[in-house]
Parts: structure tokens; sequence; C-alpha cells
């Protein structure tokens, strides 16, 4: 199967040309072969798929006319909402309903969108593009003025506006250090951050969030936590069975996530599908403190589903010249060509989806400077209880008000604090420039004043995007499958953040709620967990320590911020710590990136 994908040319100044279009679909062979393309206007907009089986379609309503790269999990409600005529509307008629869905709420039609998305749409004057709030499906653009050129991969703009290959040292370096740059790895090509809707207008283009929570929505809610467990079963039920159509595939872990979304999708995928929900884990024989296989085996047997094992065979650098080709440049912490496998197993299976429980912790776990917010806010028995609870667990009374003390630090004096905490991290390796790295939440906290520090790790699942999901999308299109997290749905995410810290986190545990919503669905021996699987020992028993000299040994280009000579030492007595071999390794993806030129 081919996942497909979306293209669009605008032109301020003359018809769009055709030619750009075809150029662009036909830049991604591994996305499709079928092309269909529709004029409206100054614009063309168009998709590429397999014709049968693809998540791209094409569709106008009107003078409005929409390329659409999905799935659009919440089609025949907006069919209905819509009033469109016609029997109840599908994944082919999702580019149809979205063109009515803008016809209709014009820029504000995104917002109503759910699912993994990414479109555009034009009324033959204007046109817009837009993503889905996590940026399940990429989105790449160029406009130099007189054309607008967007589309599912950065090679497709490249292609479209006929530009020569060349990459931008610029961006690669921001998002090595700082994790996101508004510019992607191929110069000339920007991509639109997820969350947003783009207008491109007869003047230029502007960009604005249509998923843009704030300490505005955060607490909202009056939910007690008995209510709140209660209600977050339907809420997950709701999120995960509306990503199922009948021929997925879920990824499975010992933690509590990814069983949660078995759960839930089992018997939806049952009854649509007519057999079991396939599920395949990774399993570490070697390394036992790795191995997850007893969890992930009481899942299936509890869930009455069938569990494929595969042993991780390939290295975390194999085929990182192709993948870094194929996805425009280099990324984060994914080791490619493992995923990879997963993806084209699931495929061989028959799936056209994975279901993973990723990014469920963006709103699950993160709660940093707790007891300051419910200090500074005056919930002084919330304090107490959370206060009694660490002290039972062993924290003493000096640490303890150590902690208080230091989440109520001063925001005039939290930049000093930032500072130390820097210094004192092990998450930045000795060969890297401090003053180059980007902060993480605990520094850009630190900054804020007090009542609104525990805001800002709160809502860091809504800023910016990253190479990560980017390659991982990219990947699973050319293993023929496409890469959900229904965890991460929007109204669920925005469920979470309406609820009290309090309620949110009643207890030490990690994901309270959660696991008490789950109570019953899923083993209670992955629920009653309490240790974290670390991969430490599969990490260092695979170091293809040739393979990083081989890239960081005197490249042509040395990016700053870099001690090359510290790094390549450090490859050669083998001296790395877990942490620091991620940096190493993406260092490689930049260096195997820049010599595709």
């Amino acid at each position: 199967m081919a996942v497909g994908a979306i293209a669009g040319v605008v032109s301020r100044e003359n018809r769009p040309d055709p030619g750009a279009v075809i150029r662009m679909l036909k830049a991604v062979p591994h996305r499709g072969s079928v092309v269909q393309t529709l004029e409206s206007g100054n614009a063309i907009v168009a998709v590429v798929g397999d014709g049968e089986r693809s998540v791209s379609s094409l569709g106008s309503h009107g003078r409005w006319a929409c390329a659409l790269l999905g799935p659009l999990d919440n089609v025949a409600d907006l069919a209905a909402d819509l009033r469109l005529e016609g029997e109840p509307a599908g994944q082919d008629e999702s580019a149809r309903v979205v063109a009515a869905a803008f016809a209709r709420w014009g820029a504000g039609a995104p917002a109503r969108l759910r699912g993994a998305f990414a479109g555009i749409v034009s009324d033959g004057d204007r046109a817009w593009s837009f993503r889905d709030h996590i940026g399940g499906r990429t989105f790449f653009f160029r406009d130099d003025g007189r054309t607008w050129w967007g589309a599912s991969e950065a090679k497709q703009v490249v292609a479209g506006a006929g530009l020569i290959r060349q990459p931008d040292l610029d961006a690669i370096s921001t998002t090595y250090f700082r994790g996101v740059s508004e510019a992607s790895a191929l110069k000339g090509v920007s991509r639109l951050r997820y969350g947003s809707v783009q207008t491109v207008g007869p003047h230029g283009s502007t960009e604005d969030l249509h998923w843009n929570p704030g300490p505005e929505m955060l607490e909202t809610s009056k939910l007690s936590l008995d209510d709140a467990v209660e209600e977050l079963v339907e809420v997950m039920r709701r999120a995960v069975e509306r990503t199922v159509y009948g021929a997925e595939a879920v990824a499975l872990s010992g933690g509590i996530d990814s069983p949660a979304v078995a759960a839930f999708a089992a018997p939806r995928h049952l009854s649509l599908g007519g057999a079991p929900l396939q599920a395949y884990t990774y399993v570490y024989p070697r390394q036992s403190s790795v191995d997850e296989s007893p969890y992930t085996r009481a899942v299936a047997e509890q869930l009455g589903i069938p569990l494929e094992e595969f042993e991780v065979s390939a290295g975390p650098l194999d085929e990182l010249d192709r993948w870094v080709a194929l996805a425009d440049g280099p990324w984060d912490s994914l080791p490619m060509a493992t995923a990879a496998y997963g993806y084209r197993a699931a495929a061989g299976f028959g799936a056209t989806q994975v279901l993973t429980g990723t990014l469920a912790e963006y709103v699950f776990t993160v709660n940093s400077f707790l007891l300051g917010h419910l200090a500074s806010h005056g919930r002084l028995r919330a304090l107490g209880d959370q206060m009694a609870q660490r002290r039972a667990a062993g924290m003493g009374r000096r640490r303890l008000a150590r902690r208080l003390v230091w989440e109520l630090t001063p925001a005039p004096l939290g930049k000093l604090k930032a500072r130390a905490v820097r210094r004192k991290s092990n998450f930045f390796p000795a060969w890297t420039d401090m003053t180059v790295v980007g902060g993480y939440r605990y520094e850009t906290a630190l900054l804020n004043p007090v009542r609104k520090r525990w805001a800002t790790p709160t809502l860091q699942a809504a800023r910016g995007t990253t190479t990560t999901s980017e390659a991982q999308e990219i990947c699973a299109a050319a293993e023929g499958v496409t890469v959900r997290q229904p965890l991460a749905d929007r109204d669920l995410w925005e469920w979470f953040l309406r609820l009290p810290a309090e309620v949110k986190f009643p207890d030490l545990t990690p994901k309270s709620i959660v696991r008490k919503a789950l109570r019953g669905r899923v083993p209670d021996s992955v629920l009653d967990r309490r240790d974290k699987t670390l991969f430490d020992e599969h990490v260092m028993d695979t170091v293809p320590w040739d393979r990083l000299e081989h890239y960081l040994n005197d490249p042509d280009y040395r990016m700053p911020g870099i001690d090359y000579p510290m790094l390549l030492d450090r490859v050669q007595r083998k001296e790395f710590r877990p942490v620091e071999l991620i940096w190493a390794y993406d260092l490689c993806g930049v260096h195997a990136f820049l010599r595709t030129f």
C-alpha cells in the first residue's frame, strides 16, 4: 500500500504551472504513483497514492478545492454537522468534507478536525495549508512572493520550485542543538508548524495557530478524582476507537500507554475487521534488564490478541545514509532502521496503520513545580497531602523544604538557578558548547513568575515541532503504513489540561489516574509496575564504534558548538554514557545528510 502525499501551487501572477505539481508528486515515488489534480482559480491542488487504500484524497465543494492527507477521524460527524448530501462520508470523501468545512468556517475549520492530517484548500483566490495539532502529518512550503509551493515532503517543494538542492546549515545547527527550526534542512524550504493554519493571500502568507492551549485552559474542570477516573475511561475509549478502521497493528511495550491503546482498540478492531488486532513487540533476550516480554505477553493473553516478537537486530546507525536522504535531513533520538523493521512487519500483517502509545507522557506525567504551584495558589490542603506522601516515601524534612524553596524561587533569582541546573546536568555532553545548547523545561520555567511556573512544562506539548515525528512519518510512509498516537488525541489532551493538578496527580504513583482508569482492562502486573525500563544495557552493548568514527572523524564540515577532537578521542577510547550516545548518533545523522550533497 502507498500512503499517499499532497502538493499544491498558488500563483499570484499567472496561471499556476501544472508541470510543477507533477514534478512535486513524482519526487516521492515511495508514496504512490497514481496522480490526481484539481485546479481552482490561481491554485492547483493534487494528491498521489495507489488509487485504492491511500489516505490521500482530492475533492471539491462548490468553488472550494482540497487536497488532504489523512486519515480524518471525525469525517462522518463533520459531514453531518455540515448537512452534506449523500451517504455517510468515509475517508475517500474527506477532502470534499474539508472543502465544505472551509466554505462554512474559513480558517477556523482545522480546529474542528480530528485525526492525523495535513491539507491544502483553495477558493480560487486564496489558499490555506494546515496540519493537525501534533504534526502527525508533515508539511513544507516555500513562498517567494510570486508563487507559493506546499507539499508533504521538503524534496517536493525543491522539485516544484526548481531549486538547487542545498543544505541549510543554520537550520541543521538549530535543530540539532535546540530541537526545532522553522526552516527545513533543505535551503529555501520552510516547515509549517504543527497545530497551525497558513493563509496564502495575494500579497503574502500568514500563519496562525488553531491549537494553542494556554494558561486559561488549565485547571478549569471541577471533577473530583472518582468522577475524573470514570470519565477518563470514556474519553480514552473515544480517542482510541476513532483511530481504528479494521486494519491496524499495535506496537506493544511493557509500559501502560500502549497496553491502554490495545485494550480499547482490540474490541473495535474485531468488530470492524472481523479479525483480532495484531500486536508486535521487540524483545531483548541478551539483555535481561531491557526485556519486557513478560508484560507484553500478559497483555496479549488478557486481550486475546496475537503477538509477534522480534529480536532487535538493526544497529542504531544502520542504513543511515538512506534514511537521512529520504527524510530530507537528520532527526533526533530515533533508531530509524529498527522502527522501519516494525513498520515493514506491520504492513506484512496486512495493517495500514500502526497504533502506538507514544506522546501520552506529555500530559500524563509532566508534574514539574507541582509543590510550588499548589503553595503559590493557596491550595494548602492539597500541598499538605503531597508533602505528607513524600515524607511517607522517605524524603527527609530538609530535602523536602529545599525542594519547596527551590520551586518558589522568585523569578529574578530563577536565572541563576537555571544556570546552576545546566552546569550540574548530565544531559549535555562535555564536547558540546553549553552556550549553544537550547534550554529545557526546568530552565525555561524558572525564568517565569512563581504562579505561572507550573504552566510552562505542562503546556510544553503544544510548543514547536520535532524532526523525530517528521522522520517517523516519512519512514512509515516508505514502508506503506501510517503511524497513529491515539493517546495524543486533541480532545483527550484538552481534557487532561483542564484537570486540577491535585486530581491529575493525586499521589506519587506515575500516571496514577490512568492506572485507576485501566484497572480490569490491562493486566495488574503491568499496572502495578513501579519500575521503568531503561535501555542502557542494550544501548551500550550495541554501540557501532567503527560507524561512529566513520562519520565523526575529520568531517568536511564542522558544526559550531562541537569540540570534534574531544569527541573523537571519546569515541576511540569508547568512553560514552548512554545519553551522550544519543547526541553522537544525532550528529552522525547530520554528517551523513551533508554527505548527500
